[in-house]
This record gives structure tokens, sequence and C-alpha cells, in this order.
């Protein structure tokens, strides 16, 4: 088989220097204003190089690397391909330096109205400007002799200069209702954005120009829109919380593999439009000292709105209306607490089942990550002295599960359900044994 060898070389240096103002001004009739005003500076260098090469190994634990001879009609040894195992040397991504000052103004204010209204804003605009050097990728034939894998190389073969500027502003409004000592009610909205990350600007190389999307527009900077509200509740033995959701994502630079016509893997750059809404609920319950349940659960509806694929390979037709990559649907948490007292020992044993949707690690939904549930136990001793022991057993049933995807599908991104699929697994039956000391 076939694996990479990797190497990525990383420097960062930031000097961050904040100032903030904050005032308290009461008033009889309008009540309380908390302003705060403040900025927040920082200049970064950073530097990185990220070299790879490819390497044809066994299939074991401990692989080890293996030769490709070529031989003639007769059997002969007539060269290699590869080279102590390296099919490639050199390949390499995102290679290069950049140093640049970021500053942030922004202002926050919360009203407190008699007797039992908090209303709140806040303002944030910031500014960025990066400069530095680019390294551009290229191959190039240095020998005509010898081993396929060392007659080319990949890897830097010149720099291009690199400045950007970059801004954007965001802001939050906010209230909350205090019906009485157990309830309150809560509502927020927030406008915000998400600068293209410095990845982006050094690895999307279009005609010639760093940070540009296929089409050779500039990656734009995504506007996020997200709202929330909902109720909390205590009183007695329970205590409960119901928030309703909702997000919306604009100009998302993202990308999914496929296989193009000529059946090579390629990465397809795309920007997408995004929605998601739902509803989070958490609850516990303590009926008897010695017993508690609690619970979580989310429920939601990740979409993507719209798409530009920028390639005839796969259609914008195919994306829209799907869910959003490695986004559950639901994921559910129930865990009932058994509390004891023996003597002078205290603990708590607690059993904790946990289940979580299909999810999709591809954009058009063929490749699945298959739903999943797990079961923990685990139990706590406090001993005399401060001495405690910890014994906790995850997933019971040595369940199976794919927490997230790397998609690598066939032809048009044709993959379908009943096909492979590739993941990171969760961890299988674990045991865990702590003895602790506190003092």
């Amino acid at each position: 088989m076939t694996d990479n060898w990797e190497t990525t070389t990383t420097k960062y240096s930031d000097l961050i220097d904040s100032f903030r103002a904050i005032n308290t001004v009461i008033s009889p009739t309008f009540g309380a204003h908390d302003v705060t005003l403040g900025i927040d500076v920082s200049y970064f260098t950073f530097s990185q190089a990220q070299l790879n090469g490819t390497i044809v190994t066994d299939v074991k634990t401990q692989p080890d690397l293996l030769d490709i001879q070529a031989l003639d009609a007769s059997g002969q040894l007539v060269g290699l391909v590869t080279d102590g195992g390296f099919s490639s040397y050199g390949g390499g991504d995102l290679i290069g330096e950049a140093h640049g000052v970021s500053a942030s103004l922004y202002g926050l204010e919360t009203w407190r109205v008699p007797p039992n209204v908090q209303l709140d804003l806040g303002v944030r605009h910031q500014v960025q400007q990066t400069s530095g050097y680019l390294g551009r990728i290229g191959t190039e034939t240095v020998a005509t002799t010898g081993p396929l894998a060392t007659r080319t190389l990949t890897g830097l073969v010149g720099w291009e200069p690199y400045s950007k500027f970059l801004d954007g502003t965001s802001w939050t409004a906010g209230a909350a209702y205090s019906v009485d000592r157990s309830a309150n009610l809560f509502v927020r909205y927030a406008n915000a954005y998400s600068l293209p990350r410095l990845s982006d600007q050094w690895g999307s190389l279009n005609d010639g120009q760093f940070g540009t999307l296929p089409n050779g527009r500039p990656i734009p900077t995504t506007r996020i829109g997200q709202a929330e509200g909902g109720v909390k509740y205590a009183s007695g033995d329970w205590q409960l919380a119901a928030i309703g959701f909702w997000s919306h994502f604009s100009d998302l630079n993202a990308s999914t593999y496929v296989t193009n016509s000529a059946g090579q893997l390629v990465n397809q750059s795309l920007l997408i439009d995004t929605t998601t809404y739902g509803v989070e609920f958490e609850g516990a319950w303590r009926p008897k000292p010695w017993f508690e349940l609690t619970t979580s659960a989310t429920l939601q509806n990740p979409t993507v709105d719209k798409a530009s694929t920028f390639s005839t390979t796969i259609s914008a037709a195919s994306i829209t209306g799907k869910n959003i990559t490695r986004t559950p649907p639901y994921t559910i948490t129930i865990e009932p607490t058994y509390i004891f007292k023996v003597a002078s020992i205290t603990g708590r044993a607690y059993f904790s089942a946990f289940a979580e949707a299909r999810r999709y690690q591809d954009f058009i939904n063929d490749s699945v990550l298959p739903a999943y549930q797990t079961f923990d136990f685990g139990s706590i001793f406090n001993l005399r002295g401060g001495w405690g022991l910890d014994l906790h057993v995850l997933n019971i049933m040595n369940s199976t599960g794919l927490t997230e995807g790397n998609a690598r599908a066939p032809l048009a991104n044709s993959l379908t359900p009943e096909e492979s699929t590739s993941g990171r697994p969760i961890f299988g039956r674990s045991f865990t044994f702590s003895i602790l000391k506190r003092w």
C-alpha cells in the first residue's frame, strides 16, 4: 500500500497588548449601566514548511518499507521504481512566512432595568494587516537515470510577495427577563464574521494569484448570523433548560475530495451558504438525596442552502439541500447516578448512555458515518484523609463508531452507503482505575 511521510515545521510568536476601561453608572430612575471600552493589539510572526514524500509499505503493525523493481521479459532487473521504499520525494504545501498587526476596538453596555430586565449591546471592529512571502511549489527533473523516485523532485521553486489587509465588524444584542426566583427567559442575536484563514491565503493558488478561488475571486470574509432564545427553570427537585437556536453562514470557503474523469483524486473547492436551526435540552431530576438523573439532547437540521462548485465534476445541485458534513441531526445523553454514604465513605456511581445520529463525510452526502451508541459506567469513592478511588469503564459494549470522516470517493464522489468509508474510530472498551490524594 502507499502512504505519506510528512514533516511540518512551524514557528510562531505573538506579542499581545490589551487596554480596557470599565465604568458603572447607577440611576434611580433608569437603572444601572455597565459600560466597557477596550482595544486589543497583536503583533505576530509566523513561518511554516510542510514537506512530504510518498512511501510504499506492507500492511501490518509497524510496516516495512518496500521497493518496487522493474524486470524485463526474462525476469532480469532493469531498474527500480522506488528508492528505499520512497516512490516520490519532496512534495510540499504551505511554505512561507508572514508577519503582521491585528487590532480590535470594542465597546459593550449592559443595562439593568429595574426590577427584573437586563439588556446588553456590544460592537467590535477588527483590522488586520499581514505581509510576507509565500513559497511556490513546483516539480523539476534532477536526473535521467537511477530509481524513478529520484529523477524528479517536488518542492520550493520560488517566492511570491504576500500582502493583505482585512477587516470586519461584529455586533450582538441580548435581553434577559427574570420571571421569578425559579425561572428566567433570554434571547440573543449576533452578527459576526470569520476572516479568511492564513492557510487559505497561502494554499489557494489560482491563475498565479494566492488567496483566490478557482474563478479568480479573492477568498471572501464569511458572514455569520446567530440567534438563540430559551428558558431556564430550577425549583425543588428539577432543573430544566430549553434553548432554540439558529445560525447562517454566508460565503463559507470549504472543500471536498472527488475523483475527476482522469481517475485522479482532487480537492474540489466550494463556496457555500449554510443554515442550521434546532433545539437543545438539559435537565436534572433529584427526587431523593441518593438518586439523580441528568440528560441532554441536541436536535438540529444542518443544511447547505446554496453552493458554487467552480467545476463540472460536481454540480451545485448535488450539494444544495444536503446536510453539512460531520454534523449529526441529534445527540442524546442520559445519565442516572446513585449517591451513597457508608460510614465515613461517600461517593457516587453512574451509568451513562450516549447516542449520535448518522452523519456524512462529504457534502454530497454519499459517504456515510453511521450512527452509534455507547454505554459507560463509573464510580467515585471519597475515603478518609483525603484519599479517593475512581473506577471507570468506557464503551462497555465495545461499540464501533466513527467520529470524523475523510472522504476519498470514486468518480464524481459517487460512493454509496453500502461501500467502504473512512474516519476516526472511537475508542473500544477501556478500564481506568485511579488512586487520588487531596491535601
